[in-house]
C-alpha cells in the first residue's frame, strides 16, 4: 500500500515538471516611418483671387511626405560647403556655396575647391549619392563656373553640396498640370499683369513643405510664347513662377519670377523660367527654389530663398549671350 502510494507522489511530481509553461510575449505592432509623419494639404478654391482667398484645410487628406534617405558622407567640421545645381544634361554649374550660414559668391566659392572634392548629390526625387569633382573651370562665355564629376547617377535636375546635411529633408510631389484649381491661379494672376485674354499654360506643378512648418506650398511654372523658335515675342507672351502658400487664414499668390511682353519684339530670344528643383542649400531645415531658365543658345540656373511671404534670389548663373 505504502509502496503504490510512493508510486503515485512520483508520478504526481514529473507530471507537474512537464507542464511549466514560458511566460506569453505579446508582440508589438511595427508602426511604419511614414505614418509618424503628418502635414497639412493646402485646398485652394477654384474661384480663389490671385492674392488673397479663403482655405479650407483638409482633415482626412493629411498624406505623409516622403522624406529622403540620409546623407551618406561621413559629417566635417568644414564650415564650408559649395553649392552645385545641373538643371539639364551637362556638367554642375557651381551656384556659390554657404559659410557659417552665410551665402558666397560662385567667385567665392570658387577659391575653396581643389580637384578631387567629394560632394552628396541628390536627385529630384530625393535619391542620394556622391560623386567627386573637379577643380572649378572658368568659363568667360557664361562668366561663371563649371565643375565635372566622375558620375552623373541622376539624369537630369540635381544638386551636389561638399557639406553633410540632408539636401532634401522633404521631397516635392509633382501635380498634373491640368489642375482646375491652379490654371485659374495663374488666370487671375495673368490678369492682374493687364493680360485681358491669357493663354494659360502650365508647365510644371509641385507642392512641398518649403519651410518645414507642416504647411505645403506650391510652386507654379508656366510660360506661353505665339513664336516656337525662341526669337520674338508677341503681345500676351509671358513665362512665370508663381508660389501658392497660406499666410494666416488665406491662400495667396507670390511671385518668384517672372517676364511680361505687351508689344511684338522681334529677336527678343526671351527667357523661359521652368525645370523648378526644391533643396535645403546651406543646412538650415528651409528649402530653397531653384528655377531653370533656358533661351535661344543659353541656360542657366537661379536659387531663391523664401521669406514669409517674400522671396529673395539669393544667386544665378546663366550661360549664354
Amino acid at each position: 500500500m505504502k509502496k503504490n502510494r510512493l508510486t503515485s507522489l512520483l508520478v504526481l511530481l514529473m507530471t507537474s515538471c512537464g507542464s511549466v509553461s514560458a511566460p506569453l510575449i505579446t508582440p508589438t505592432a511595427e508602426v511604419p516611418v511614414s505614418s509618424q509623419l503628418a502635414t497639412s494639404t493646402l485646398e485652394i478654391p477654384a474661384t480663389a483671387s490671385p492674392t488673397s482667398s479663403p482655405v479650407t484645410p483638409s482633415s482626412t487628406a493629411q498624406t505623409s511626405l516622403p522624406v529622403a534617405p540620409p546623407p551618406t558622407t561621413q559629417a566635417t567640421d568644414r564650415p564650408f560647403s559649395a553649392i552645385l545645381a545641373r538643371m539639364y544634361p551637362g556638367s554642375f554649374l557651381l551656384l556659390g556655396g554657404v559659410e557659417n550660414g552665410e551665402w558666397l559668391s560662385p567667385e567665392t566659392a570658387a577659391s575653396h575647391l581643389a580637384d578631387g572634392e567629394m560632394y552628396q548629390t541628390f536627385g529630384a526625387l530625393g535619391t542620394a549619392g556622391s560623386a567627386k569633382g573637379s577643380a572649378p573651370e572658368y568659363d568667360r562665355f557664361c562668366s561663371g563656373y563649371w565643375v565635372k564629376t566622375d558620375s552623373y547617377p541622376f539624369g537630369g535636375r540635381s544638386v551636389a553640396v561638399t557639406g553633410d546635411w540632408n539636401v532634401m529633408p522633404r521631397i516635392a510631389q509633382e501635380l498634373s498640370t491640368d489642375h482646375d484649381t491652379y490654371i485659374e491661379v495663374v488666370r487671375n494672376w495673368l490678369i492682374e499683369q493687364n493680360f485681358l485674354e491669357p493663354v494659360v499654360k502650365i508647365d510644371q506643378i509641385l507642392r512641398v513643405d518649403v519651410e518645414g512648418d507642416g504647411t505645403e506650398e506650391v510652386l507654379i511654372s508656366a510660360s506661353h510664347f505665339v513664336e516656337s523658335t525662341g526669337h520674338n515675342v508677341e503681345p500676351g507672351d509671358y513665362s512665370l513662377v508663381l508660389m501658392r502658400k497660406v499666410a494666416g487664414n488665406s491662400a495667396v499668390t507670390i511671385p518668384v519670377i517672372g517676364d511680361y511682353y505687351y508689344q511684338p519684339v522681334e529677336n527678343q530670344f526671351p527667357l523661359t523660367y521652368g525645370s523648378l528643383f526644391v533643396a535645403d542649400l546651406n543646412g538650415d531645415g528651409s528649402l530653397e527654389i531653384l528655377v531653370g531658365i533656358e533661351r535661344w543658345e543659353g541656360s542657366g540656373v537661379a536659387a531663391y530663398e523664401v521669406d514669409g511671404t517674400n522671396t529673395k534670389m539669393i544667386t544665378k548663373v546663366f550661360c549664354g549671350f
